[in-house]
């Protein structure tokens, strides 16, 4: 008989967005096995007044199931919660928050309140997700991590031997289309991610301003981006607005025709787990610009199969996007590498590596 698997995550699973998705496809490498995959999300929880009483709440919903779970599959800041509860309890991540903490990126807010108090009004729920995470983390039975800077940080920071952390991979999707070969209006240039600070956008802008400076022809589409077209363009270069494209939410029908119609992505994230766009965009044959930090280090070689730039750094990024814009060839052979890093990648053969992980574990317990 199956295990009973209770995965906790502030989601609802489904094939969109990035731990959705992620969730999506380890339910079925659980079922596969023969397991009860039981998901306890925010709706499941009911109605809490904050996010961060979220971990208690999914713990008093997972007591109302009336049964004992044999694994528990928790997400980082949930995670506190479920640890020393008698039951097997591993943690993953898709991105240390602690790290991430470490990084001070402005915090996302109302343009109307100043940063500064911006990051006060945050400090308090930080610190009570913060413990939730440490705890989480420490007691785990084994932590579920998708970069080596995480698992660097997590044996520095927490002090978690080899044996307990495992560095899962994510998938990509079949691709039924090539990508475009540039056309005369000039090299059309992706983005595809929330329209936030922790995405980069402000070197984004920069760069692009600089690109169209130096004369280099580009056209940009902003997907993704989880706020409308005024909202993304207020942060946007006014000068590049009739060469800019905004959707903001795509569906996963409409997801392969992005990749399909760039020539170029760009993800200049200052911090990421193991991020999908990414991935996809390699597996669909795109060259790829992204910050040589996370996850995307440990996918790209500069210069090989993409190319990484300093996060943060505006000119740095301006000029590996300038290569790729002026040299189609170059990036057509890096993008034929990245595609072929990415053969095999599947979501079943990944999220089957995961659910063997956890067997694995249980039987040398």
């Amino acid at each position: 008989m199956g295990r009973l698997i209770v995965h906790v995550a502030e989601i609802e699973i489904g094939k969109t967005g990035g731990m959705a998705r992620i969730a999506h496809h380890w339910q079925e490498a659980f079922e596969r096995k023969g397991d009860e995959f039981v998901h306890i999300g925010l709706r499941a929880a009911g109605r809490i007044a904050h996010r961060t009483m979220f971990p208690e709440a999914a713990y008093r919903t997972y007591q109302r199931l009336g049964r004992r779970a044999d694994v528990f599959l928790v997400h980082e800041p949930a995670a506190g919660s479920f640890v020393a509860r008698g039951v097997p309890t591993f943690v993953f991540s898709h991105g240390i928050e602690r790290r991430y903490a470490g990084l001070r990126v402005p915090a996302d807010g109302p343009a109307s309140l100043p940063r500064r108090l911006r990051g006060l009004l945050a400090a308090p729920l930080w610190n009570l997700r913060k413990r939730s995470c440490d705890r989480g983390l420490r007691g785990a039975t084994a932590a579920l991590l998708c970069n080596r800077e995480d698992e660097a940080y997590a044996k520095s920071c927490y002090g978690l031997p080899p044996e307990r952390i495992w560095l899962f991979r994510n998938g990509v999707n079949p691709v039924s289309m090539s990508p475009a070969t540039g056309m005369e209006e000039g090299c059309r240039i992706l983005f595809l991610g929330s329209w936030i600070n922790r995405k980069g956008i402000a070197s984004l802008g920069a760069a692009a301003a600089k690109l169209q400076q130096r004369g280099v022809s580009a056209r940009w589409l902003l997907a993704g981006t989880g706020v409308d077209r005024d909202s993304v363009l207020a942060r946007w270069p006014v000068e590049l607005r009739e060469v800019t494209t905004v959707i903001p939410q795509f569906g996963e029908a409409e997801e392969s025709g992005l990749y399909a119609s760039s020539d170029v992505f760009v993800l200049p994230s200052l911090f990421e787990g193991q991020p999908l766009a990414l991935l996809q965009a390699m597996a669909s044959g795109l060259a790829c610009v992204a910050s040589d930090c996370c996850g995307q280090r440990d996918l790209i070689q500069s210069g090989w199969n993409g190319w990484l730039h300093e996060p943060g750094n505006v000119d740095a990024l301006a000029a590996v996007l300038e290569t790729a814009a002026t040299h189609p060839s170059l990036r057509r052979e890096l993008g034929q590498r990245a595609k072929h890093a990415m053969e095999g990648r599947t979501w079943e053969v990944v999220s089957d590596e995961v659910a063997d992980f956890v067997d694995s574990t249980l039987n040398r317990g």
